[in-house]
């Protein structure tokens, strides 16, 4: 598979599946500080679709963007989720200029007068081969002279890296945000396929709308694998596999 297509059919699953706020509720247990945790109300997450034109008529696509109550408040929280499949170098930079365009829309659309602009949690899914190991400050992409670090942005891009969950945190969420993270986390693996059996077993387990799901994350995988694993593995497991993939 061409890395561009590969690319795109990561960014698919990645944006078909945080259609789910029961996936997103359980990211946010895993990566937000618990204090902070604790003032939010996830109970009614609603996303926000975002689409931002530069001047130059570029068009700029949040990858997914929720936003969640202070509990007992009007105040609004923003979620910025972002999607990363390889090490980007320029993702601080990215991610700053998302909470701009939002901070700039929620300008535009606000009635009275701001003293304060709505805090943004930023929060980088990455599921790569290699583990990440940048800084992820703006510091980091930035000539930053004798004197003059004043100047810099103080900014640090918090990256989640999928590869680095333990079987103890994926036994503490959802159905659905263990399908996804675990998919994640095999997307990459040389022997991707050794998850495909796991899938199948929590498919005829599953029910409705969690098959469906399951689904979406087997032809994931399997849209991963090279034609010959693929038709191979699926010569094996027989008819039920036909129709999830």
């Amino acid at each position: 598979m061409e890395p561009q297509q590969t690319h795109n059919t990561h960014d698919h699953y990645f944006r078909e599946s945080v259609e789910h706020p029961e996936i997103i509720k359980d990211i946010c247990r895993l990566t937000i500080p618990k204090k902070l945790l604790s003032i939010l109300d996830l109970t009614k997450l609603e996303i926000v679709h975002d689409v931002w034109v530069d001047n130059d008529l570029s068009i700029h696509y949040a990858d997914v963007l929720y936003r969640a109550r202070i509990k007992g408040k009007r105040q609004w929280v923003y979620l910025l989720f972002e999607h990363k499949s390889r090490i980007n170098a320029d993702v601080s930079y990215q991610i700053l200029s998302y909470m701009m365009q939002i901070w700039e829309e929620y300008r535009k659309q606000s009635r009275r007068n701001l003293n304060k602009h709505p805090l943004v949690i930023s929060t980088v899914l990455y599921h790569g081969y290699k583990p990440w190991k940048r800084c992820n400050t703006i510091k980091d992409i930035t000539e930053v002279l004798t004197d003059a670090e004043d100047y810099v942005p103080e900014f640090r891009a918090k990256v989640f890296d999928v590869s680095e969950l333990c079987e103890t945190q994926l036994g503490k969420v959802s159905f659905y945000a263990q399908v996804f993270l675990i998919s994640l986390r095999y997307s990459y693996h040389p022997e991707k396929w050794e998850i495909l059996p796991e899938l199948i077993q929590l498919y005829r387990k599953a029910t409705g709308k969690q098959r469906e799901y399951l689904s979406v994350s087997f032809k994931y995988i399997l849209g991963l694998m090279n034609i010959g694993r693929k038709n191979s593995f699926l010569q094996r497991q027989g008819r039920m596999m036909v129709g999830m993939s």
